[in-house]
């Protein structure tokens, strides 16, 4: 007892779980417990000292020398039934075949229902030599005392042994395989208690005559000693039964940390069928479906996770930008195609794309509307090359629970379609208007070369004659003039088919720049090679036509540049690099006017656009659709402080087969 209270004060200062509840528990039991062993054992003595004195009778003496045979009888009796039961029980078909057949674990399962249904307290099966086989008992193993080893050792097969101070009796029985069977059984606590008194009284009682005068003193503190036993019995129970409940709810409490820190595998063992035992299932099969709903859980959410990735995977693929915002405006999902052409993130809101995207988003989640489209305008690119871009936006909502909860934008770049489309058309009208001015420009200029050669000698007057030559060499060189315009309407409406061979841009670029340095001397032209390979696959006089075109672009800028400094000569810069293995980039700079301002600089290709006084605006165009052909690109940009950069961009590989149908177009 004073060690289980020793231990209840360490788990109470060590704040141990259960602590508070095992010493409340303890309390109540103690106390419920000492209060009736002590008024019991009050009322004892009084009646002890009254009744001493008839103790002493002769009546008293054959009542003892009753008890006495009473007493041994019983024990006789008891060791009787004992000893038939280890005999029965050491030869039955059970233990025999145990021993020859079975493991330890079975031999034990079958020693442990034996000691159940007999009602036993041990049993245990040992060897000749003494080793035990196994055994089942309700406290702890059972062990030989000596002198019932010795009669094992000196070839007793059978012993009986009262052990009254442990309130039990063993019964030793070998069997016929040569194996010896041990059980033992509790006496009653009553029945101990008065054969130890009826022995002690019949062996004292006769020296208690003699002492008579001490016997009440004797028998008080014997009664005394009674009520200690009787207390610390209850204090032990309290105890005992203090630790039957508190442990199983420990248990609970251990377990329910575990499983809160996420082991689902943690399970308590039930210890009775009453309610904590009830408690302690359910606890488990909570546990039980936890597992589940988690291993479920973590099923739906891999599943989640491969369709999130290839929703992904789907969205980084497509060249539209796709956009998925919440309620508010808020940026969810975005692709790459949208972050390219937006530059948004995770997070932000939609105005960042456009001011009129939060009023459709109100009109999509407080309407009924399905879908939405419009066409909205974007610029895209830096302060130098701002261009137009024209997105076709379409808008879909997801609703949940009958509520707009996420939508969809969707945004499908059209620039390029719509100046096609602008191109197909100019090119229809050029073809058409070429075929009808064309035919009456040559007549016009025979019929003013007949009028000059015809009647310029037939006018007298010096004057009137030289007014008469300007004025016929003045529709012959409009005429011409005409002419030239019309073939650059042909050149647009109808390029020829391109042939495609391996072509040195070194080469083409220093004839170019030749025939420029001789013809304008008074501008620098200037090329630097920043890459040793200036080798490309692509039609020789296309790709010479959009470099010559560049390149008198960069010199008209310059020739018409109204702020040009004469003190400070003009220059074109030529610079060819290589920024992939497969890309090869041609940049012609110049130091002329540059672009204006307010000018978008994507209408700069729309044929019949121009910002020269002079130009026709079908030299950018003409350049696209060259390098469109050959899978080029070509950018604008402002330069600073002035001038302007055009980046010409061309694959060095043509695919297999493009040429050749390019050829069979031709043809």
């Amino acid at each position: 007892i004073s060690r289980k209270i020793l231990l209840l004060f360490i788990e109470r200062r060590g704040r141990m779980r259960g602590a508070r509840l095992h010493k409340r528990l303890l309390a109540i039991f103690a106390v419920l417990a000492i209060a009736p062993a002590i008024v019991v054992s009050a009322f004892s003595i009084v009646l002890l000292h009254q009744g001493v004195e008839g103790w002493f009778s002769k009546e008293v003496n054959e009542a003892l020398e009753g008890s006495r045979q009473v007493a041994q009888s019983y024990l006789t009796e008891h060791e009787s039934r004992l000893l038939a039961e280890a005999r029965t029980l050491v030869n039955s078909s059970d233990i025999q075949n145990a021993t020859m057949l079975l493991g330890d674990q079975t031999l034990t399962n079958i020693l442990e229902a034996e000691r159940q249904n007999r009602g036993l307290s041990e049993i245990a099966l040992y060897t000749e030599q003494g080793d035990m086989l196994a055994y089942a008992a309700d406290f702890a193993s059972v062990t030989l005392v000596e002198d019932i080893f010795r009669n094992v050792s000196g070839g007793l097969e059978t012993r009986v042994y009262a052990d009254l101070e442990a309130g039990r009796i063993s019964a030793l029985v070998k069997g016929q395989n040569g194996m010896f069977l041990m059980i033992r059984r509790w006496i009653s606590p009553v029945v101990h208690q008065r054969l130890t008194q009826t022995g002690a009284a019949y062996q004292n009682y006769f020296a208690l005559r003699k002492d008579h005068e001490h016997i009440q003193t004797i028998f008080t503190l014997f009664q005394v000693l009674l009520g200690l036993v009787a207390l610390a019995g209850a204090v032990w129970a309290a105890v005992r039964l203090a630790n039957k409940i508190v442990q199983p709810v420990n248990s609970l409490v251990y377990a329910t940390n575990r499983l809160s820190m996420g082991d689902e595998d943690v399970r308590v063992p039930p210890a009775d069928d009453d309610e904590v035992g009830i408690l302690t299932q359910s606890f488990n099969r909570m546990a039980g479906q936890l597992q589940e709903n988690k291993t479920l859980l973590e099923k739906k959410n891999r599943e989640m996770d491969e369709r999130r990735k290839m929703i992904e995977a789907v969205l980084a693929g497509v060249s539209s930008g796709v956009v998925c915002t919440d309620e508010k405006g808020i940026v969810r999902v975005i692709n790459h195609a949208a972050k390219g052409i937006f530059s948004i993130k995770k997070g932000e809101k939609i105005n960042a794309i456009h001011d009129d995207l939060p009023f459709y988003l109100e009109e999509m989640v407080n309407g009924d509307r399905l879908v939405y489209q419009d066409q909205l305008t974007f610029k895209t690119g830096e302060d130098d090359a701002q261009e137009d871009h024209t997105l076709l936006l379409r808008m879909v909502p997801l609703k949940t629970a009958g509520k707009v909860s996420e939508v969809v934008l969707t945004f499908d770049d059209v620039s390029e379609l719509m100046s096609a489309q602008r191109v197909a058309a100019w090119s229809d009208v050029a073809r058409r208007l070429a075929h009808e001015i064309k035919n009456p420009l040559t007549p016009i200029q025979l019929s003013a070369e007949r009028l000059q050669r015809k009647f310029a000698k037939d006018i007298a007057d010096e004057k009137e004659k030289d007014t008469f030559t300007q004025l016929t060499a003045t529709i012959s060189r409009q005429v011409e003039d005409m002419r030239n315009l019309l073939n650059e309407f042909s050149d647009f409406a109808r390029m020829p088919a391109a042939v495609f061979e391996p072509v040195d841009m070194k080469e083409v670029l220093e004839e170019i720049l030749l025939l420029q340095r001789t013809a304008r001397s008074g501008i620098k032209f200037e090329s630097v090679y920043e890459t040793d390979e200036t080798s490309l696959v692509c039609d020789r006089q296309q790709v010479m036509r959009v470099l010559t075109n560049t390149v008198e672009n960069a010199v008209n800028a310059i020739e018409e540049n109204p702020e040009k400094d004469k003190k400070k000569k003009d220059s074109v810069k030529v610079v060819v690099t290589m920024p992939q293995r497969d890309t090869l980039n041609i940049s012609v700079m110049d130091t002329g006017q540059g672009l204006p301002k307010d000018m978008d600089v994507g209408r700069l290709f729309d044929p019949y656009v121009t910002t020269r006084q002079k130009g026709t605006g079908l030299g950018l165009a003409i350049v696209r659709k060259v390098m469109d052909e050959h899978g080029g690109q070509v950018r604008l940009s402002r330069r600073s402080p002035r001038g302007t950069t055009v980046e010409l961009t061309f694959p060095t590989q043509r695919e297999e087969g493009k040429g050749q149908q390019g050829s069979k177009q031709k043809g």
